[in-house]
């Protein structure tokens, strides 16, 4: 495998052997850390990579945990490697974290196709600039062309108090967006698009490295242009003007965020939209949770369970739970179903090929970190499982469609990922799936 690698890349790209970078010759040795030194930040406060870790002056560590604290800093995003390693001097033992700034500004291009139709293309351009000011904050601009063209703007700091752990963002948007629902569809006899312009702010209070809770409010104005019918709009009028309030909790203990071996995710949201403003009230509750347990040495199980449930008087058909969409069971990748509530679970193996390996690219006028990154190649299995459902619909297996398979995934960390995945439905019936980023 790492002969094939090396063949992908060919001469221009120089590999580095992966390092034991902790110095402790098993998982049962440990030591006390008298203190902690950091390197390599040029950009990055220290304060951003420091409040990261669950180890600080006078922890006794091990090599499990050192390697925990390790893949919690490179979780930041921000560095093509980090380094720990324990340096004894005069009795002392000083943690030594050395780290690899990324670039931080990326122009990337982007195209993708809506609902696997090759006819129906989105593409555009997505400007971020990451790490502002060295305090791990974010602006970017998105513009979308095509098939469902918008224009977002954000902003977002997760240190805006730090001594105080909170945190803040703002987003301003304008999407012209193609309706979802098939109900609304069939009762308009054809397809049709909805334009909303958006714009919202997040406060967050971070307890520790595992807990936090965020409050975001939000406006959103809505027009459709096609003739009004029940439920089209939340109003049953041609424009909405809604008002949202959002309550989030959510517990992260995972390693590695991009592609974690161990930890826990939770996420649980109430969203309030409408305050009775043009008759309009209703909810959206939903919850994501998500394990990791590492079974032995490149061997990890997850699982996921996603639920969403949109209640209230009058929900309209594009506030619906979806699957076939940003939400999808594998083997079932574009079969498109609706209701007010969807539930969603997943089961994975994942077995590392390549854990992880360091490389460079040595290309003229271009800086090395922009050209290096921390490559890992997982081999997978899984089975996915969901259905969306009523109020009145009685829930049994029957109503689940399903699918399992298995594929690779590709790291290029910090960056992002390519996962290549082949999936079959309950009637054997195949597909293949290309993406960017985790299933979960």
């Amino acid at each position: 495998m790492r002969l094939i690698i090396i063949l992908f890349f060919l001469t221009p790209v120089i590999f580095a052997q992966p390092v034991d970078t902790l110095k402790l010759v098993d998982k049962n040795q440990s030591a006390v850390i008298d203190s902690i030194k950091i390197e390599g930040n040029n950009i990055t406060e220290e304060f951003i990579i420091l409040r990261e870790l669950t180890i600080s002056e006078g922890s006794r560590v091990n090599k499990d945990l050192l390697h925990y604290n390790r893949e919690r800093v490179y979780s930041l995003g921000l560095f093509n490697y980090v380094d720990f390693h324990l340096l004894n001097k005069n009795n002392q033992i000083k943690l030594i974290i050395k780290v690899y700034e990324k670039w931080y500004f990326y122009p990337l291009p982007f195209m993708h196709f809506n609902e696997g139709n090759f006819k129906n293309p989105t593409y555009g351009i997505n400007f971020k600039l990451e790490n502002f000011r060295g305090r791990n904050e974010t602006i970017s601009a998105f513009i979308a062309l095509g098939y469902d063209p918008s224009v977002r703007l954000r902003y977002y700091n997760p240190a805006f108090l730090y001594e105080e752990g909170i945190e803040f963002g703002f987003a301003l948007g304008y999407q012209d967006f193609q309706n979802k629902s098939m109900q609304a569809e069939l009762i308009n006899k054809e397809n049709f698009e909805y334009t909303i312009y958006s714009v919202s702010f997040s406060l967050s209070k971070r307890f520790d490295q595992f807990h936090s809770l965020s409050i975001i409010p939000g406006y959103s104005y809505l027009q459709t242009d096609i003739p009004i019918f029940p439920k089209i709009t939340a109003s049953n009028e041609s424009i909405d003007r809604v008002i949202s309030l959002s309550i989030q909790y959510t517990y992260d203990s995972r390693d590695l965020k991009q592609f974690p071996h161990s930890g826990l995710l939770s996420i649980v949201e109430l969203r309030h939209k409408g305050f009775g403003i043009k008759n309009i009230s209703y909810n959206i509750f939903g919850f994501d949770i998500r394990q990791y347990n590492e079974l032995m040495d490149d061997l990890t199980a997850r699982w996921r369970m996603n639920y969403r449930n949109a209640f209230g008087a009058n929900v309209p058909y594009y506030d619906y739970s979806f699957l076939g969409y940003d939400e999808y069971v594998r083997g079932n990748r574009y079969n498109k179903t609706e209701g007010l509530q969807y539930l969603l679970g997943s089961i994975e193996l994942s077995y590392a090929i390549l854990s992880e390996w360091n490389f460079s690219l040595d290309l003229p006028l271009l800086p090395k970190n922009l050209t290096s990154a921390r490559i890992g190649v997982n081999f997978n299995i899984f089975a996915d499982t969901g259905m969306t459902f009523d109020n009145t619909d009685e829930i049994n297996l029957n109503n689940f469609v399903s699918g399992y398979g298995f594929g690779l995934n590709i790291l290029f960390l910090p960056h992002n990922s390519i996962r290549l995945e082949y999936a079959f439905d309950e009637y054997m019936n195949g597909e293949f799936i290309f993406g960017l980023g985790f299933s979960f």
